[in-house]
């Protein structure tokens, strides 16, 4: 009993000694990489600074992935239903990703809002969203956005300023011939209307026939083969108006022309900023 005793001793001498030679190395069942890093560190051992700074990024960097698949579902479910002619879900969907800054969602926006697709059209409120796109380097932003700016839809007209987003926006392939088809439909559109405006002798025919009568001349066009003589007529005929009590007609004869000059000179405006040829 008393030898078993001993062996027994004996025996657990050696398993503590052995422990005691295993202790040191038992981080050396992490690998060099965990060690540096700190992945796997026995208890009671403080992450440092730099390591909590990476898994707090690590963290964020996850969130923002699942965030942006969730908002990439949810954009791609807004397109659908837009497709589908389910307005008022579109307009939802996209309004919610708009409020979140998403470009692609404020762009869809601003061509819902512009036709009055889901909610009342509203010019000045579908340039904003566009406009708002563009800042965010969203090219179908600045696409709309600078064609709305050259004919002055829903702000100021800047023909210059609009022609200069829309050569930006070309720098996506997507969009080239789409931009290309809208500028040679805005240069037709530009040139006829520009021909179509009426000249200050239509609207002296207009606004005083009888008085027109007296200024007739051969053609039409003769307030610019003869401008002095027209011009002298007209101020005649408006200083008779005057003498006569009767200056409304006179009046309106000018507002209108100085509209139409105003209107003239911007169609001009916008045939040089998009190159239309002629």
């Amino acid at each position: 009993m008393r030898a078993h005793g001993k062996g027994a001793l004996s025996s657990l001498c050696g398993i503590v000694l052995l422990a005691i030679l295993i202790a040191p190395g038992c981080d050396s069942g992490r690998s060099p990489r965990q060690a540096a890093s700190g992945v796997g560190a026995t208890w009671g051992q403080q992450p440092s600074a730099e390591q909590l700074a990476a898994q707090e990024r690590e963290r964020r960097e996850a969130e923002e992935r699942v965030q942006q698949a969730q908002r990439q579902r949810a954009f791609d479910a807004a397109v659908a239903a837009y497709k589908a002619g389910n307005y008022p879900a579109a307009y939802a969907g996209f309004s919610a990703l708009a409020q979140q800054g998403m470009p692609g969602a404020l762009s869809n926006l601003g061509v819902m809002v512009q036709q009055g697709h889901g909610t009342a059209a509203d010019p000045y409120r579908a340039y904003g969203l566009f406009a708002q796109a563009a800042q965010s380097g969203f090219a179908h932003g600045a696409m709309n956005a600078g064609f709305m700016q050259v004919t002055g839809d829903g702000t100021e007209a800047d023909p210059e300023a609009g022609a200069a987003r829309i050569r930006s926006a070309m720098a996506s392939p997507e969009l080239r011939d789409e931009i290309r088809s809208r500028t040679a439909q805005l240069c037709a559109n530009a040139r006829a209307e520009s021909q179509r405006l009426p000249t200050i002798f239509d609207l002296f025919k207009k606004h005083m026939p009888g008085k027109a009568t007296l200024c007739a001349f051969d053609t039409l066009t003769a307030e610019t083969q003869e401008k002095n003589k027209f011009a002298n007529c007209v101020r005649a005929a408006c200083q008779l108006e005057v003498t006569l009590g009767e200056a409304d007609s006179c009046q309106a004869l000018f507002v209108e022309g100085r509209q139409n000059e105003q209107r003239r000179a911007l169609l001009q405006r916008i045939e040089v900023a998009l190159g239309c040829s002629a």
